[in-house]
């Protein structure tokens, strides 16, 4: 008996108290019944009084029947008989019918199937959650099945929320998924596809067969995301034939060639090479996304494939032909053979001479010169004298030179980054600055270039300057003078500098040339540099609390964090850049690339501390200059050459500091020296480049971090597992997944599960329930892993999840009770 207290009444007096004709009674039983079925927490009491609801809610106010619906709702578990009242039969009013409704679809989801539905009943899908659901696997796999898309798009909504919940399997909600691939809402389709290529659902991969037809979906949108899906299973061969599929979309094609593309061998490049040139417009962009995806794996571009990169790069005119030659880096030589065995009447060259200028190697120019020379085409010598300017090579200022009179205006252009006192002489003689004869006709319609040019050239007090003030009237100054008279740089004694300068000496003086700099005092800029760095080594400066402090050296040295060049000094350096870009200087010839004056103050920092690293010094200082280097943008082809001779340096501090430049700079280029380092013991350095990624967030990096996860060295798998937190993708999980089930070290696991949490945020818990759940229970390792995934998801799962999960018999919630 339930009943043991006065004032309870007994199972047979509530039964008789629900069933009085009086309605007051009946409501006021029904509300000491609900209040029984909260306090009880005996399962055969609850049973009990589960028998004793009246099975219809006529004769009842309509709050009660929603509370009638509610307790249902609370001891549908406890009933003997999985039976609801017929409340279609009583005239309720439309709340309480949705209420009753969504009870129904959540307790019986079999009826979705059974009756025909309308805007009520998907209204009441709308209303549930999935933790409103007794059956989730049932209503997901009757809502994904039906043939209304409204009710798909439900089934799919509540599918992942009870995926993400612990609250379905995850073979079941791939199955539920799977048959949303042949509904008619394209929206549908698509968030299907793109469910379908989450790590989670690695295990239960999309038929072929299904997955097929959804490559050549009518919508766009649903073919691409089956080509994400076809390329995270590995179907390579399937979406070559997509590419080569002249009837799909091109931009469906398109992707399916990126995205295998980069999937392939070394041994297969020369066939995708090959496809691209069918269609160089569609497939260029994409075979260069590919190339760059292969540089990442360490698959270069050999002297086979070169004629490929050549024509492919001629037909395409919207290639990035400076990153195409980056990506050739490793056949730089052979491919400046092969543009320079070219015939200078080759149709080509108006489009290859770009790729030309942009190969990375000191025989460019010469190559462009001998070009220049055998051309007769008076467009292709524009383009190459515009070329040669960049390169900054000491011979081509003569080459230019000797064109002025036929070419003034790409030869002014060029002259910017090559003049010198040649180019004075040149421009002092054609303004007619020597004599009377005026402008020469070759610079009359370019005289305000020339003179602007002329002026940046030489120094401040120089005769020329004095002369185009004479000249130059007033309101016709070129706006390039204009700007530089403006802003005049102030006139000081470097002596007077120092004497004014407080400790740290060096520091402060820079400050000031900061300050008051022009282009005359860069050289003066470097030397401080330079005394700061040594200073910096011999222990006497240090940056603490984000100030330059001179400091007695001791017997304990600073920490390396203190051992840098302090912020105020690199400061220093790059407002006298900002000064020199306002003033519309053009040395150094880094500042003719900036965009603004911030990006021109970090470039002539670049340039200085580049300027010192060409300098002998001593592994600690080199690792100094190279750490300031990290946040500079920098020439991209002078940055590669120092940082790539630098990762062979013999000291490790040396090779640290490359690697972190070269993760800002150019990661793809680290991630191919990462696989090059995994088959040698520099280990340090190996460590270094993981964390460098990973400061720079270079995702694109994620899978050769991964990679890393199978060294046997433990600080390396920790190494890359904190890495990939901040550079990993969820392309990278199911390898995070499987070593957290094969790995017992408390440090690592930590690692991996702040990396997934990381990647994956609400699909962690599916994620691990998927790998659960496909551990076959055959593997020797199975229980080992079982435990090992159940403890990551410790704390993850609420009640309801663990109950689903012992309701459909998950061999995992098994072996964790007997444990």
């Amino acid at each position: 008996m339930i009943a043991e207290g006065p004032h309870l009444l007994t199972p047979a007096q509530l039964r008789a108290a629900l069933a009085s004709p009086q309605a007051s009674v009946r409501g006021a039983a029904l509300l000491r019944l609900q209040d029984r079925l909260a306090a009880t927490e005996d399962p055969a009491a609850l049973t009990e009084l589960a028998a004793l609801l009246p099975t219809s809610p006529a004769g009842l106010t309509p709050p009660l029947q929603l509370r009638l619906a509610a307790m249902y709702r609370s001891v549908w578990t406890c009933r003997n008989e999985h039976v609801l009242p017929d409340w279609r039969a009583v005239d309720l009013e439309p709340a309480v019918a949705q209420a009753w409704l969504r009870l129904e679809l959540a307790a019986l989801p079999a009826g979705l199937a059974l009756r025909e539905v309308d805007a009520f009943v998907v209204a009441a899908l709308r209303g549930l959650t999935a933790a409103d659901l007794f059956e989730p696997a049932a209503l997901t796999a009757i809502a994904c099945a039906h043939a209304r898309a409204d009710v798909q798009a439900e089934g799919l909504r509540l599918g992942r929320e009870a995926l993400y919940a612990g609250l379905l399997a995850p073979a079941d909600a791939a199955a539920s998924l799977r048959a949303l691939l042949a509904g008619a809402d394209a929206e549908v389709r698509r968030a299907a596809l793109l469910e379908l290529a989450a790590p989670w659902a690695r295990a239960w991969p999309c038929p072929r067969a299904t997955l097929l037809p959804l490559l050549a979906d009518d919508d766009v949108a649903v073919a691409t995301a089956a080509v994400q899906l076809a390329a995270v299973q590995g179907l390579v061969a399937d979406l070559r034939g997509l590419a080569e599929d002249d009837s799909a979309d091109p931009r469906v094609r398109a992707e399916a060639f990126a995205r295998a593309m980069a999937r392939c061998e070394r041994d297969a490049l020369p066939g995708w090479l090959a496809l691209a040139l069918v269609d160089p417009l569609l497939f260029g962009p994409a075979c260069l996304q590919a190339l760059r995806a292969l540089h990442r794996r360490a698959i270069f571009v050999g002297d086979d494939e070169l004629p490929a990169v050549l024509a492919l790069a001629s037909a395409d005119h919207c290639l990035d032909l400076e990153e195409l030659a980056a990506l050739c880096f490793t056949a730089r030589k052979p491919l400046l053979r092969r543009l320079a065995a070219l015939p200078a009447d080759d149709p080509r060259w108006p489009r290859l001479v770009t790729l030309l200028a942009a190969i990375d190697s000191d025989e460019v120019p010469a190559a462009l010169h001998a070009l220049l020379a055998a051309t007769a085409d008076r467009e292709l010598q524009r383009q190459i004298l515009r070329h040669l300017g960049p390169h900054g090579d000491p011979s081509s200022e003569a080459v230019v030179l000797a064109r002025l009179e036929q070419e003034p205006a790409a030869c002014l252009e060029a002259l910017r980054w090559l003049g010198g006192p040649a180019t004075v002489a040149a421009l002092r003689d054609g303004l007619g600055l020597g004599d009377r004869a005026g402008v020469r006709p070759h610079l009359c319609d370019l005289a305000g270039e020339a003179a602007a040019l002329l002026w940046h050239l030489v120094d401040d007090d120089a005769p020329e300057r004095a002369r185009l003030r004479a000249r130059l009237r007033s309101p016709a100054l070129p706006p390039a003078i204009r700007r530089d008279l403006e802003r005049p740089a102030a006139r000081f004694d470097p002596a007077l500098l120092f004497a004014c300068a407080g400790e740290p000496v060096s520091v402060r003086a820079l400050e000031l040339l900061g300050r008051l700099g022009g282009a005359a005092h860069l050289g003066l800029a470097r030397d401080l540099l330079r005394r700061i760095v040594s200073e910096v080594v011999a222990g006497v400066l240090v940056e603490r609390d984000g100030r330059p402090q001179r400091i007695e050296p001791g017997p304990v040295r600073a920490s390396e964090a203190e051992r840098q060049i302090p912020e105020v000094a690199l400061a220093a350096v790059r407002a006298l850049g900002q000064r020199l870009h306002e003033r519309g200087a053009i040395r150094p010839t880094c500042l003719l690339a900036a965009v603004d004056a911030a990006d021109a103050g970090a470039r002539v920092l670049a340039e200085l501390l580049l300027d010192l690293d060409d300098e002998p010094l001593d592994p600690e200082a080199r690792a100094i200059v190279l750490r300031a280097l990290v946040g500079q943008r920098g020439r991209r082809t002078r940055l590669r050459r120092h940082l790539h001779g630098h990762l062979r340096d013999p000291d490790p501090r040396v090779r640290a500091a490359a690697v972190t430049c070269l993760a800002r700079h150019v990661p793809d280029d680290l991630c191919a020296s990462l696989l090059k380092l995994a088959e040698g013991d520099d280990l340090p350095t190996a460590r270094q480049a993981l964390l460098a990624l990973a400061e720079a967030r270079a995702t694109a990096a994620a899978p050769t971090i991964a990679a890393w996860l199978e060294h046997p060295n433990m600080n390396l798998k920790k190494t890359a597992a904190e890495a990939l937190q901040r550079a990993g993708t969820a392309e990278v999980a199911p390898a995070l997944v499987r070593w957290l089930g094969a790995h017992d070290n408390p440090g690592l696991r930590a690692a991996l599960m702040d990396a997934l949490d990381a990647l994956l945020a609400g699909a962690v818990t599916p994620t691990l329930l998927a790998a659960l759940d496909g551990q076959s229970p055959r593997d020797p390792q199975a229980a080992a892993r079982w435990r090992s995934w159940s403890q990551a998801l410790d704390g993850r799962l609420e009640p309801p999840a663990i109950l689903h999960a012992a309701r459909r018999g998950a061999p995992w919630i098994l072996n964790s009770c007997s444990c």
